[in-house]
């Protein structure tokens, strides 16, 4: 499948990628660099930062459809993890509290199921928190992504809880 790519934030018509490089609107390189407990920098990631762009452009992508759904306009969806390579990337939910929504992450995981290209989506509850409450964060694989954009998509999905697959092929909501 070959992805129609938006101009405006095709990183093939890149001169040079940098973090303010946008991926979509309102969307830079930055907004993944910046991921709390990862390296900061273009360089601490990849030696090809058009790659890690075209990568990442399908991350923002997700993000896009779902800053856009009038379902979710009480939720920022936040990368919290980037893999090197910017193949895969972990987001948490986060409600207008300020703190994981978990309910919400599963509808976020579901809707991304139903409505985006992917190679995996692994919705993944802990209680692994000092205090011993459930946390949820939603990992994101796309596959890497060739200049012509050509690409094909596996579609699985996993939830795993305490490190432990609990389903695949099916998203199971946890709660408190």
């Amino acid at each position: 499948m070959i992805i129609l790519v938006d101009p405006l934030y095709n990183p093939n018509f890149r001169e040079n990628i940098q973090s303010s490089t946008p991926l979509g609107p309102g969307i830079t390189m930055a907004k993944f660099l910046g991921a709390p407990g990862t390296p900061s920098t273009m360089q601490d990631y990849s030696r090809n930062e058009f790659q890690l762009a075209r990568n990442l452009y399908l991350h923002a992508e997700a993000m896009r459809v779902i800053h856009e759904s009038k379902n979710f306009s009480t939720i920022r969806v936040v990368p919290t993890d980037l893999q090197s390579t910017g193949t895969i990337v972990g987001y948490q939910v986060i409600g207008k509290d300020g703190k994981v929504d978990i309910p919400q992450s599963f509808d976020v995981a579901e809707f991304w199921k139903d409505y985006i290209n992917y190679n995996k989506i692994q919705l993944w509850y802990d209680h692994f928190n000092p205090d011993g409450s459930l946390s949820v964060s939603i990992i994101l694989h796309m596959p890497s992504v060739p200049t012509s954009f050509d690409i094909s998509f596996t579609k699985t999905i996993e939830t795993v809880y305490n490190d432990s697959t609990q389903a695949v092929n099916e998203l199971i909501e946890y709660s408190e």
